[in-house]
């Protein structure tokens, strides 16, 4: 989301508010997302993530075009690396994750070759980045998306088996809860 003012990139933190705004005071909302005690924040903790409040929300069309090459041309593995450090990158780091610099330092750290094509792959244009975007657009409207973050869990001893999905920030209790209703299937 851009602020209208000056095209720039806006924190995460304005662009929920500013999602929110319409549903809620803001009074409300302020408090929720500047508390130190507030849900993200805590399941987070949970699972040894402090998130960066002062993140932009950015475009992320090039990672998904690093991700798809990196899969097709080294594995899922790799690709499951490379996903990682751009979580780190972008959610703990606030580092903007859709320039070239970071995607690169990204590859160099992964010994991942910067020539070869994946330079080419990271591209906002790229083949790679085009089927990224149809592939998730056609997954999410078969799956009925409807926020962040959303799950889908696949059982990967039956690719053939229906996964389980559900949308938002779940209680442990509820993500448990799912998961022993998949696994009794």
């Amino acid at each position: 989301m851009e602020n209208q003012v000056s095209g720039d990139p806006m924190p995460v933190f304005f662009c929920r508010i500013l999602q929110f705004h319409e549903l809620y005071s803001i009074i409300i909302i302020i408090s929720i997302f500047t508390s130190s005690g507030n849900p993200l924040d805590v399941a987070g903790a949970k699972v040894g993530i402090n998130f960066n409040k002062d993140r932009l929300v950015i475009p992320t069309a090039r990672c998904h075009g690093m991700m798809e090459f990196v899969k097709e041309m080294h594995g899922q593995d790799k690709a499951n690396a490379v996903m990682d450090i751009l979580f780190r990158r972008y959610f703990t780091e606030a580092q903007n994750v859709h320039t070239e610099e970071i995607l690169k330092e990204i590859a160099i750290e992964l010994e991942l070759p910067w020539g070869d094509g994946l330079d080419a792959a990271c591209a906002k244009d790229s083949v790679y980045t085009q089927k990224a975007i149809e592939k998730d657009m056609m997954v999410k409207t078969r799956m009925k998306v409807s926020g962040v973050p959303f799950f889908v869990i696949t059982n990967p001893n039956d690719p053939d088996a229906r996964p389980v999905a559900f949308s938002g920030a779940q209680p442990p209790e509820v993500i448990a809860e799912i998961l022993q209703e998949f696994a009794d299937e």
